[in-house]
């Protein structure tokens, strides 16, 4: 039976999910063994089936983690917390009980990244001098402070910068190369990856 199942709601939460569980080090977890899959209808679909596909995997897995963006899940109106309980509340009854972890990014994965912009100049081949002109230029164009950006757009920002960069949309590829070399202790600033690696810690503590 492998340690741990996580369902993610796209290619590229799945991407980081299989980069941050491969350096369990830097996690402060032993290393373990795992399946990361996404789920086809996306944040809306984990909503409505994830707790449900996940139950086929009891016997398989000893643990499961969903993970997926409040943004986008159709669940914008309802507080986080009660979104993320009542999902718990369905893994339970799936007979998950004190083995599953539901973590709604808030608002996007994204959010993340903002935490250690040092991986974002590394993977763009970038100066800081020019993420500081980006992040002006989005800035202006949104009508808001960079800061207030970082958490309240976290998506549209980093599509932005790379754009300016690449002229084109970001993929699976760069997310899986910058959570590769992000500081995952930075990362811990975000209320909903320090609760992935707070639930992860106490499954798998190193011996």
């Amino acid at each position: 039976m492998k340690d741990l199942f996580v369902l993610t709601a796209d290619a590229d939460a799945l991407a980081v999910m299989r980069q941050v569980l491969s350096r369990h080090y830097s996690l402060g977890i032993r290393e373990i063994t795992y399946e990361v899959d996404r789920h086809t209808g996306r944040d809306a679909g984990m909503i409505h089936t994830g707790p449900a596909l996940v139950q086929f995997k009891k016997g398989e897995f000893k643990h499961v983690l969903l993970l997926w963006d409040h943004q986008g899940s159709g669940k914008e109106c309802m507080n986080l917390n009660t979104v993320q309980n009542n999902m718990t509340s369905q893994l339970d009854g799936f007979t998950w009980k004190d083995n599953n972890l539901v973590i709604a990014v808030m608002p996007e994965l994204e959010e993340w990244l903002w935490h250690n912009p040092e991986a974002l100049l590394k993977h763009l081949d970038i100066t800081e001098n020019e993420l500081n002109v980006w992040l002006t230029e989005f800035a202006k164009k949104a009508g808001n402070d960079i800061d207030s950006l970082r958490r309240a757009q976290p998506k549209e920002m980093f599509e932005h910068l790379v754009y300016k960069k690449k002229q084109g949309k970001p993929g699976p590829d760069d997310f899986d190369k910058i959570a590769s070399i992000a500081s995952l202790t930075q990362w811990q600033q975000s209320a909903s990856f320090r609760a992935i690696v707070e639930g992860l810690r106490q499954w798998f503590p190193i011996p």
